[in-house]
């Protein structure tokens, strides 16, 4: 068990300046503390590493029609977030798993978003799922844009290729 360290005016600061760039196991080993320290000083310093993920109404329905029958795990793949963000989010939207109803729901099918092929003289929505077949995968429209030439541009969000930024609304002559 490690002592309890007692955080100085300098400390605090130089955590505040190393908190940007190191992980907290990296800070954690240089102040000879544990993570969990490091964690629990941060927060009270309200230092946050992580975003909130913004749920789009799709995700929810989507979340909504299928907790039941999928474990938090595959729900967490699906959405590429954390377990406990997924256990979050039922809970902010009152959705509790019990066992009748979890058989009632197992036996339903399992709802999809759908995805939409890319195709660049198409509009897209923030939240809209796409299929890149050049990329060969899925990914999110995450962001919309317009250009200084008056192109308008999707950023999607691939797991493969990161963020795209991707032409949407072209006429057929360009």
């Amino acid at each position: 068990m490690m002592a309890t360290k007692h955080w100085i005016k300098e400390d605090e600061s130089l955590l505040k300046e190393k908190f940007k760039t190191l992980s907290n196991k990296e800070l954690a080993e240089f102040f000879g503390v544990s993570t969990i320290a490091i964690q629990r000083k941060l927060s009270r310093m309200g230092l946050i590493r992580q975003t909130q993920k913004k749920w789009t109404p799709e995700e929810e329905e989507y979340l909504k029609a299928n907790y039941a029958g999928m474990k938090d795990r595959e729900l967490a793949k699906y959405f590429r977030v954390s377990e406990i963000a997924i256990r979050r989010k039922l809970n902010r939207l009152n959705l509790r798993r019990n066992e009748r109803r979890d058989e009632e729901k197992k036996k339903a099918p399992i709802q999809r978003i759908t995805k939409k092929e890319y195709n660049l003289s198409q509009e897209y929505r923030i939240g809209d799922m796409i299929y890149h077949s050049i990329f060969g995968e899925s990914g999110k429209v995450v962001g919309k844009e317009n250009t200084h030439s008056g192109l308008h541009v999707i950023v999607v969000e691939f797991k493969q290729k990161g963020l795209v930024k991707l032409v949407e609304c072209a006429r057929e002559d360009f």
